[in-house]
């Protein structure tokens, strides 16, 4: 990138132009100097232009061509709106800024001027959102949907084409192509809940990018980001996509964050929501929360029969070599609950029938005393390391709940074990000096040996189970290393009835394990029975070497093991596993570790 310019990456379509367009006038006049142009790119939504979202599968699909781009340095930064962004994105890449929200509501365009409780029974209503069909259903359930895609305009011209008796769009992008003048009516939140991040901008960039970084920091809104962070937290926690009726609404009043959330049936015969309220320090967990409890009252069944009976009928390219095979097998997922969905959509997009049976889950320190005496003094440290996402969510709470908000110094070194961990701390708005190419405690001891840690001051955030590899090793070169438990793993409540009688019944085709906690909490629960007898013909995949060293001192065989130690990587190796086609990579370069099936 020449250092003067600036490459936006955009769809093509009239409102993608003017949003990208938008941006790069505020960075024209924050940095005259800078030569801003934008790049055109076709997605794959705008490639399959007839048919309904939900009915071509995938997730990304106004996004994922733009991202590639970004990837490959042809551009260097992409606009999106939001609602089209995965909560899941490419490694490397991360939204960099929000810009500030638009109203979010929806709105209805009718063809004479009709309000929408007004409309004729059996009126027919335009829209390419199963989220506002399910909405609009509850509110109405005569109404006749008509599945509507399309560009603005052409929307506006199937409105009489169609004979249509209304349609239903988004006001941010009425307004942004100043056709304000069409709308009939501003719809309410209590018939219709805004789609996640819906009227709002988000920029993406490289995370190594720190120039454009620093270029288009201005951009961020720091309201929309807050709330807009609680609604995707809550859609990745449900793993939804445009083939499932989700939506949520974050809305800032003082420091206190609401946000109400939405899930249901396609036929709107049911809806569940519910709203949840607190501080807006907290506004991922707060998503998080919102999600099990809408889980908890019936939406995971919603969600379940919803993804059983959806799947791709549009032809769209085929996935990759290696990943037909997972289709129909039965994955046993370990993970803790909360933590789970991502990897669990990862394997039902690969055509995975996923049964999730948490042997951990992740808990705060019995006591706070010893992490509050470390952030008192927080400032006396060299290097501060943390070495998962826990780690980075317990003590950034802790942070809030003493008041601290951001307390690192400038002059603070951060290191991240893991993509997972560097993303966290990145969104928590602290800036990380490294990441090591291994994800493991090795991994930063070799990225240690050329320094002079004499004397340095280190400290570890960790769980209170842990490897001593790390902490010793940093010792030996010199360094004072204080390790602090920042949260802990347990036993689920509850017995292990459930998970015999599964493994007993047979049909288990692979177990996941993503740490040694979770390995050794399983063989618990397990107790008295033979575990190799147990498991013979089930397939054991481990996220990396650590969590496999502990597989094999229980004698089991690891027969799956990716080369890079992420959960896309975990379940790209399970699908490689099954593939009935060998991998057309060189040995050397494969995702995953084969074993014999």
């Amino acid at each position: 990138m020449n250092s003067q310019e600036l490459r936006i990456g955009t769809r093509g379509s009239q409102l993608a132009l003017y949003q990208a367009n938008w941006v790069k006038e505020r960075l024209i006049q924050v940095h005259p100097y800078l030569k801003v142009t934008l790049i055109k790119i076709k997605t794959t939504g705008d490639k399959i232009k007839d048919a309904p979202l939900a009915k071509i599968g995938g997730k990304g699909l106004f996004v994922k061509e733009i991202e590639e781009a970004l990837i490959e340095r042809r551009i260097d930064l992409a606009v999106h709106s939001i609602k089209d962004v995965p909560t899941e994105l490419p490694k490397g890449l991360h939204l960099s800024a929000i810009t500030k929200r638009e109203d979010p509501r929806d709105v209805l365009i009718s063809n004479d001027g009709t309000l929408l409780k007004n409309l004729p029974p059996g009126a027919k209503i335009g829209t390419s959102s199963l989220r506002r069909q399910a909405q609009l259903l509850r509110f109405r359930s005569d109404f006749e949907m008509v599945p509507l895609r399309g560009n603005l305009d052409t929307r506006l011209r199937k409105l009489k084409t169609l004979n249509l008796d209304g349609i239903i769009l988004a006001y941010a992008g009425v307004k942004r192509l100043a056709l304000e003048d069409r709308i009939t009516e501003i719809v309410s939140t209590e018939i219709s809940l805004p789609a996640i991040g819906q009227g709002a901008l988000g920029i993406e960039t490289r995370m190594d990018d720190e120039e454009v970084e620093e270029r288009i920091r201005f951009l961020n809104d720091p309201s929309s980001a807050i709330t807009i962070s609680a609604e995707r937290a809550f859609l990745k926690k449900l793993g939804g996509g445009c083939q499932v009726p989700i939506a949520a609404f974050g809305q800032i009043n003082g420091t206190t964050l609401q946000i109400d959330g939405m899930v249901g049936t396609i036929d709107g015969k049911r809806l569940i929501r519910h709203r949840v309220e607190g501080p807006i320090e907290k506004a991922e967990e707060l998503g998080i929360e919102l999600a099990d409890i809408l889980l908890s009252k019936g939406a995971r069944e919603i969600l379940e029969k919803i993804y059983q009976r959806s799947g791709p009928t549009i032809p769209v390219p085929s996935p990759p070599r290696g990943e037909g095979g997972v289709r129909g097998k039965k994955i046993l997922i370990t993970r803790a609950r909360d933590q789970s969905a991502e990897f669990a959509t990862r394997l039902k997009n690969l055509g995975a029938e996923v049964i999730e049976y948490p042997t951990i889950e992740i808990l705060p320190p019995r006591s706070w005393k010893e992490l509050d005496r470390t952030v008192d003094k927080l400032n006396s440290y060299d290097w501060i390391i943390f070495t998962s996402v826990n780690g980075v969510n317990f003590f950034w709470k802790r942070l809030i709940d003493k008041k601290r908000g951001h307390s690192l110094s400038s002059s603070q070194k951060v290191i991240a074990i893991g993509p997972a961990t560097a993303k966290r701390l990145k969104e928590k708005g602290i800036r990380i000096t490294s990441m090591p190419k291994q994800f493991v405690a090795e991994g930063i001891l070799k990225s240690f040996e050329k320094k002079n840690l004499q004397g340095k001051r280190i400290l570890l955030a960790r769980a209170k189970r842990a490897r001593d590899i790390l902490p010793k090793g940093l010792r030996k070169m010199g360094a004072v290393v204080d390790v602090v438990e920042v949260y802990r793993t347990v036993k689920p409540r509850g017995g292990s009835k459930r998970l015999r009688q599964l493994l007993l019944e047979g049909g288990i085709d692979a177990i996941t394990f993503t740490s040694s906690s979770t390995v050794n909490h399983f063989v618990e629960l397990l107790k008295g029975r033979d575990l190799k007898k147990l498991l013979k013909d089930i397939a054991i995949a481990c996220i990396g070497p650590v969590t496999a060293r502990t597989v094999k001192e229980w004698g089991l065989k690891v027969r799956i093991q990716p080369k890079k130690y992420t959960i896309p990587a975990l379940a790209q190796a399970i699908a490689e596993y099954f593939s009935p086609h060998p991998s057309p990579l060189p040995r050397g370069e494969r995702v995953g570790v084969r074993g014999h099936k």
